[in-house]
């Protein structure tokens, strides 16, 4: 009987992804949706006598497409609007092919590059005396009385 009255009812802590529903679809679906037939509808029927039927059906399924996917689309919980800028990194600024390099390969590269880095500064303070010496000289040549 003591057990009966310390029952507590298991909830999720995390209800992530959980959506309220209007009619079976969420706010943002039904949003793009709308907006898809208000750009969609006016357009099929302006569209239409101008340059016909089949022409623009396919002009409204490649206008309205887009359009319905931007709310339908959810992937690892991410809306299109905010998987594209995700892709358009991963496909265009870090696809780059991947080469395999030993460690001694490594070594060998850090090597030529702190070498490198070495007669830079080596030629960099050597050219900084050259020109601490040339005007020295031109100043010497100004300076002496004729």
């Amino acid at each position: 009987m003591n057990d009966m009255i310390n029952t507590k009812v298991r909830t999720h802590k995390n209800l992530y992804g959980v959506a309220e529903k209007f009619y079976g679809f969420t706010a943002r679906q039904w949003i793009f949706l709308i907006l898809a037939f208000v750009i969609c509808i006016p357009g099929y029927l302006w569209l239409k006598p101008v340059i016909g039927e089949e022409l623009t059906s396919w002009l409204v399924i490649l206008t309205g497409g887009p359009i319905i996917l931007m709310g339908f689309v959810d992937i690892q919980g991410l809306s299109l609007p905010k998987l594209i800028p995700f892709l358009v990194r991963h496909f265009i600024d870090f696809n780059k092919p991947l080469t395999y390099k030993t460690q001694k390969q490594l070594d060998q590269e850090a090597w030529e590059r702190s070498r490198e880095g070495r007669k830079a500064k080596k030629q960099k303070a050597n050219e900084a005396r050259r020109q601490e010496k040339l005007q020295k000289g031109a100043r010497s040549l100004t300076a002496a009385p004729d």
